[in-house]
């Protein structure tokens, strides 16, 4: 409603801007899943998103701006996503649980954003390549400390053995992302990513059938 709101109050030129601004990311998004950073030129994207080559550097001086642009929205726009649907849950444990289920159903609407972190690593050690991985992490931080705290929510009512918030918070993230990047690898079945409750099993229970250490 806020949104709409405030898009109320743009004059016709500025909603045309981002209109078109819309156009171009939409446009780029869906060349840099296919083809990645270095597959995708400018002028690809120009003409995917039937603009011309100048309007397009308009909006974006470089492809690497346009890229960083790209991605730091759209992990802004999750992070968002996942706050929005925790901050509807009061008990702790439920709060993790809207979280992981809100990251599956973000991807899930959301697979070719994703399928860009898969061509990062093939990119070339270059300062473009440095410059977008700095960037990339700096917003990453931001997801890894929203669930610390609500790790550090649970540390406080004792819900949680006695790890660390930040080493409670990887370890979801990475169960998660695991799910998410073999999802990805695959034909993208929906039905692959109705899994919020096991990734939660998962992690507040372990694999173990019973507690206890291992035998030697």
């Amino acid at each position: 409603m806020e949104d709409v709101r405030e898009s109320e109050k743009l004059s016709r030129k500025e909603k045309e801007h981002l209109f078109r601004r819309k156009e171009i990311l939409e446009a780029a998004l869906k060349l840099f899943a296919t083809k990645g950073y270095d597959g995708a030129s400018m002028q690809e994207i120009a003409a995917a998103s039937e603009f011309s080559i100048g309007t397009l550097y308009n909006f974006f001086s470089t492809k690497e701006e346009l890229y960083l642009t790209l991605i730091e929205e759209k992990i802004l726009e999750s992070r968002e996503w996942v706050e929005q649907r925790v901050k509807l849950e009061k008990d702790p444990l439920r709060k993790i649980y809207a979280a992981i289920e809100a990251t599956l159903t973000f991807m899930e609407n959301n697979r070719e954003f994703f399928l860009l972190f898969l061509f990062i690593q093939a990119m070339p050690n270059s300062v473009v390549h440095k410059g977008i991985h700095e960037r990339i992490l700096n917003s990453y931080e931001k997801h890894v400390d929203f669930f610390r705290e609500l790790m550090e929510e649970c540390e406080k009512e004792k819900l949680l053995r006695d790890f660390k918030p930040e080493e409670l918070a990887m370890s979801l993230i990475g169960i998660t992302h695991a799910w998410i990047y073999r999802w990805l690898s695959g034909p993208g079945d929906k039905d692959w990513l109705q899994q919020h409750e096991r990734i939660m099993d998962l992690f507040l229970n372990g694999a173990r059938v019973a507690a206890g250490k291992p035998k030697k």
